[in-house]
C-alpha cells in the first residue's frame, strides 16, 4: 500500500502566495493538521518513509516519526520535492494573473507542459520522479506499506503515474494539505 502526505497549511497558502520551494512557516491550522495526519499514521504498520528534502516535508517526517515510535526507516529523497515556480515563487496569485504574463499564468495552469519562467512543468517533475519510481514499484511489489511525503503537485504526478494516467488527466486534482491518500496496487512498469 502507498501513501501519499503534503505539509499542513502555510502562512502562504492562508495569503494565496505560491510556495513552490520556497520555505514558509506554518499556520497553527497547519501544525494541528500534520499532527493529526502523524498520529492517524501511527495506526499504521509503516515499512518505510520516502521524504522530499524540503523543510515543510522534513517537518512532517520528524512528527510522523515522533507519532509511531522513531523507528521507521526513511530516506530523503531530493526526486520529491516539489516542482519549481521559478519567478511565480513567493507572489500571490493575483500579482502573477497580473504580472508580466498572464497568458502564460494561465497557460501553466491548464497544460502540464508549461512552466513558469525559470520553474519547471508537470512534465519535467514527472521526468524528475521517472528516476525514482522504479524503487518505489519494487517496494510496493514486496507488500511493503510506504509513505511517501511530497508536494501537491509533485503528488498530482505520482497519482498520475500510479493509475498510468496522463498529466492532463490529473491537472484538475486538488491536493488538502496533511490529508493521507491511501492507494492499493502496484503500477505496471
Amino acid at each position: 500500500m502507498l501513501i501519499m502526505l503534503t505539509a499542513g497549511e502555510t502562512v502562504f497558502t492562508e495569503q494565496k502566495i505560491y510556495q513552490g520551494r520556497v520555505y514558509a512557516d506554518f499556520t497553527e491550522r497547519g501544525i494541528e493538521q500534520m499532527d493529526y495526519a502523524a498520529n492517524t499514521l501511527s495506526h499504521y504498520n509503516i515499512d518505510k518513509i520516502y521524504s522530499s528534502d524540503l523543510y515543510d516535508a522534513q517537518d512532517v517526517l520528524q512528527r510522523v516519526q515522533k507519532a509511531s515510535g522513531g523507528d521507521v526507516p526513511y530516506e530523503l529523497v531530493m526526486e520529491l520535492r516539489e516542482r519549481s515556480g521559478g519567478l511565480y515563487e513567493g507572489k500571490t496569485y493575483a500579482e502573477i494573473r497580473k504580472g508580466k504574463s498572464p497568458r502564460q499564468y494561465r497557460v501553466w495552469e491548464r497544460d502540464p507542459k508549461e512552466g513558469p519562467e525559470g520553474g519547471e512543468s508537470l512534465y519535467d517533475v514527472k521526468f524528475r520522479l521517472d528516476e525514482w519510481i522504479p524503487q518505489l514499484i519494487h517496494d510496493l511489489k514486496q507488500n511493503k506499506t510506504i509513505l511517501v511525503i511530497s508536494h501537491p503537485d509533485t503528488i498530482k504526478v505520482l497519482i498520475a503515474i500510479m493509475r498510468g494516467d496522463k498529466l492532463e488527466d490529473v491537472m484538475s486534482i486538488k491536493i488538502e494539505t496533511a490529508i493521507p491518500y491511501f492507494w492499493h496496487g502496484i503500477p505496471n512498469d
